[in-house]
């Protein structure tokens, strides 16, 4: 190779480098560029989307707060509810065992006076019979049977906390002989605790013995 060829091929190296350096660094630029923007892109969208889905997710998450604030409160309401319960008294009024016939005795399938000695508990003085509502029966201890009474005469009443004697007579049905309890259940209202929506209760019955004669023990008891 002649020194004028050397000469010509540098000439052309020299002038042709300038542009290839600048077509790869070009190449290089535009691909950083591009990948920069398709990421960039990428996120931009991603968080489009996702702000999309913002409004969505709010509401359901208030939903589930709403709910959980119901459930809360439906939770207190029913522990209130079950305490205030709580503090109703179930043990009201007390008869003495003093109560009984007049006559010391009730003949059997006779009508019967007696007295039934009764005093209301500290706790539930400020509950109210319900009028009508007072049960008056016969068990029998020997079968546990109930027999119903006919009312011939007295009415039960509110009482203090102190012992007083309500006189009453009623029927004395048969088949009681030796013996039988007669026992009391009325129904009340207005009682420490109880709502106006309340239903009346119905505390346990309150019994005490009875004796019980045939006409011809009586007539020898004479």
């Amino acid at each position: 190779m002649t020194e004028e060829v050397k000469l010509t091929e540098l000439q052309k190296w020299r002038r042709d480098m300038p542009s290839a350096f600048r077509k790869s660094f070009i190449g290089v630029f535009v691909g950083g560029v591009t990948a920069g923007i398709v990421a960039y892109s990428t996120d931009v969208w991603s968080g489009i989307m996702a702000w999309s889905e913002y409004p969505e997710k709010a509401l359901l998450q208030r939903e589930e707060d709403r709910q959980l604030m119901l459930d809360n409160a439906r939770a207190i309401a029913q522990n209130t509810e079950a305490i205030r319960r709580l503090t109703i008294p179930t043990d009201i009024f007390e008869i003495s065992d003093r109560s009984g016939p007049i006559d010391g005795f009730c003949i059997d399938g006779v009508p019967c006076e007696m007295n039934i000695r009764v005093r209301r508990k500290v706790a539930a003085l400020a509950c109210q019979i319900v009028p009508g509502t007072v049960d008056y029966y016969y068990r029998n201890p020997r079968d546990n049977e109930v027999h119903d009474v006919i009312t011939f005469a007295g009415a039960a009443k509110d009482v203090g906390t102190s012992y007083i004697n309500l006189p009453f007579k009623f029927s004395t049905p048969r088949r009681l002989r030796p013996g039988a309890e007669l026992c009391v259940r009325p129904s009340y209202v207005s009682c420490p605790g109880m709502s106006a929506k309340d239903d009346p209760i119905d505390p346990e019955e309150e019994c005490f013995e009875v004796p019980i004669l045939s006409q011809m023990e009586a007539d020898t008891n004479e």
